[in-house]
């Protein structure tokens, strides 16, 4: 849920976290978070947890961009099996 008039940047590399200039405050990662899980559960079958990731500072954050959390939820994918 973004303010009116926002939206995420298109491009893979793009910041989505506030703290490194994108839209996102600490509420709108939780709801990219339970959004991403609901996806992975929808496309896949598979039950994914990011709660894990949301203590990570902003340069490691899974959340930092768009190729960032693709990547951390392949390795968890992968790593489930």
């Amino acid at each position: 849920m973004l303010p009116p008039g926002t939206s995420l940047p298109e491009g893979p590399d793009a910041p989505l976290l506030e703290a490194q200039g994108g839209p996102l405050d600490s509420l709108g990662v939780v709801n990219l978070m339970v959004t991403t899980e609901g996806a992975v559960n929808d496309e896949l079958g598979r039950d994914l947890s990011l709660a894990e990731f949301l203590a990570e500072p902003p340069e490691s954050s899974p959340f930092r961009t768009r190729r960032a959390l693709q990547e951390s939820i392949l390795e968890l994918v992968g790593a489930d099996g």
